[in-house]
């Protein structure tokens, strides 16, 4: 028998090499038997070893953990591994990582070790962006808007926003107004200057209330403005440069059953016939076709186009019409 260092049998332990050693026992027909034992002991020797990612013992590289043997040699390793890892990260203006403050992007190595004490290498991936800060002079009349806001007076206002990166962004406005009251033209008229007139027309401040009235020349009578009112006089309040034009109606006669005056308004290429209800009117051309013929509520006649038409109305003496498109 080889063995290493030592030997146990039965119930001995040898530390030795030997060939004397016997041991006294019977047979399996009862008779004795001697056993003579020839024991080398070799002295070997085993080593314990941790390292991290490979070890080399007796000119051979260990990657695994395991137990080795090279002759009467053995060997325990253990093998840990080094660790490397990455991070990636975004910040505003700085960023402080491992006792260290970065202010650029890039990419960034700490070393240290790990739980099994070996190397532990950690890459930072860092994207820095920068907060943003401006200041505008800016001179307005009156008011100025800014960022959804309108501002009436002068003084130091701020906008506080994000960047594309997600980073503060201050904007400052020293805001200068200069009060400016606005003046605005008002243009009055008449639709037919030969019919009536109107007045008011001028130039005003804005906010400032203007009476505007047309008068009719005898014979004639005020039919209304052509924005719709009907009212003379009327006020308004001028906010920005307008026209007002009036516009006048004929009196062609009475209608007797009412009692009203009967007026004829040419606007264009419209006519309209008022206070001749219940009365037969006809429309004509200068040569005698029959254009409408029927009672008229005030509706609008449509002309076909420019010219000269002729208008009677129940029995009052025919009217020609100049209807321009």
């Amino acid at each position: 028998v080889t063995a290493c260092n030592r030997y146990l049998w039965h119930g001995t332990e040898y530390t030795a090499s030997t060939d004397t050693a016997t041991y006294q026992t019977t047979n399996a027909v009862g008779c004795d038997s001697t056993v003579t034992l020839h024991l080398t002991i070799e002295y070997c020797s085993t080593t314990s070893i941790t390292a991290c990612d490979s070890y080399e013992w007796h000119g051979t590289a260990y990657t695994e953990s395991g137990t080795y043997a090279d002759g009467t040699d053995t060997l325990l390793l253990t093998i840990y591994q080094s660790t490397a890892s990455t991070a990636t990260e975004t910040a505003c203006d700085s960023y402080s990582w491992n006792g260290t403050a970065y202010t650029e992007s890039g990419s960034y190595t700490y070393s240290t070790t790990n739980a099994a004490g070996c190397d532990s290498t950690v890459t930072l991936h860092l994207t820095i962006g920068h907060s943003y800060s401006d200041t505008l002079n800016v001179t307005a009349e009156n008011s100025y808007d800014w960022h959804g806001s309108t501002y009436t007076e002068s003084g130091s206002y701020t906008y506080a926003g994000v960047t594309e990166q997600g980073c503060d962004s201050v904007v400052t406005l020293l805001l200068t107004i200069e009060h400016v009251i606005a003046t605005y033209q008002i243009e009055v008229r008449s639709e037919s200057p030969e019919w009536g007139y109107a007045t008011g027309g001028g130039q005003y401040e804005h906010g400032q209330s203007v009476t505007l009235e047309a008068n009719a020349y005898e014979g004639y009578r005020f039919a209304g403005w052509t924005d719709g009112d009907t009212t003379s006089p009327r006020t308004i309040v001028v906010t920005g440069d307008s026209t007002f034009v009036a516009t006048f109606a004929e009196k062609v006669g009475v209608n007797e059953a009412t009692g009203e005056d009967i007026v004829v308004v040419v606007c264009g290429h419209q006519i309209v016939v008022k206070g001749a209800e219940a009365m037969e009117t006809t429309l004509y051309t200068v040569d005698g076709r029959v254009l409408y013929k029927g009672q008229l509520d005030g509706t609008p006649l449509t002309l076909p186009a420019s010219g000269v038409y002729m208008l009677k109305i129940g029995d009052l003496p025919a009217r020609r019409i100049l209807a321009i498109r």
